[in-house]
């Protein structure tokens, strides 16, 4: 029986190379080798995950968005600079308010991410209850998937249950290591990110 374990080991060979890209992002000592090897990273990001999102037991579909009332932590600026150009003005105006309702509720809340997905508020960068910035998401976002039924996955509901995630941890350290490099954000919420973004330009 394939396992979710086996499934994502099977695709190892695509994780390669996108640790092998971001490694030469990292190293670059010009713009255009940067950029050049940051897109072979998200190509190889984007071939992996859609590899893992075919294992036969996960039940996520298109235009299922019951996972997308949260506020993903562990999001990189070199996730965050690609999201900004993609957003609209309204989405502009959700994210600042959101964000600074989460600012208010970390002042007072001890897990403010668990108190965040209580409130059940649908991400500011949902459309017509999809991902506007889909091939953009963060990693955060990617590597949740669900093995029961999608509704589950909303924290209003009943039988709501945390998700399998799939470990993307080393992948982010090195994001951070990028970020930093650049002068952008290391790891922060989702919220908070691109509101300070937002603030600078």
């Amino acid at each position: 029986m394939d396992t979710l374990e086996a499934h994502v080991q099977a695709h190892n060979a695509l994780l390669q190379d996108a640790y092998l890209a971001l490694h030469f992002a990292i190293i670059a000592h010009s713009h255009d080798n940067h950029m050049a090897a940051m897109n072979a990273f998200w190509i190889a990001i984007e071939n992996y995950f859609e590899s893992i999102g075919k294992f036969s037991l996960f039940t996520c579909k298109k235009g299922c968005s019951h996972c997308c009332f949260d506020n993903p932590h562990g999001v990189s600026g070199m996730e965050l600079i690609r999201i900004i150009p993609l957003l609209d003005t309204e989405q502009k105006e959700k994210i600042q308010k959101q964000a600074q309702e989460y600012k208010a509720i970390k002042k007072t809340q001890e897990n403010p991410q668990i108190f965040w997905k209580s409130l059940c508020q649908p991400c500011p960068l949902l459309k017509n209850n999809q991902c506007s910035i889909y091939q953009q998401r963060p990693l955060a976002c990617r590597s949740f998937f669900s093995l029961s039924s999608p509704q589950w996955c909303h924290p209003g509901h009943k039988k709501y249950q945390s998700n399998p995630q799939i470990d993307c941890d080393s992948l982010h350290s090195r994001l951070v290591e990028c970020a930093n490099k650049y002068g952008l954000p290391g790891s922060t919420d989702l919220l908070t990110g691109l509101a300070s973004l937002l603030e600078e330009k």
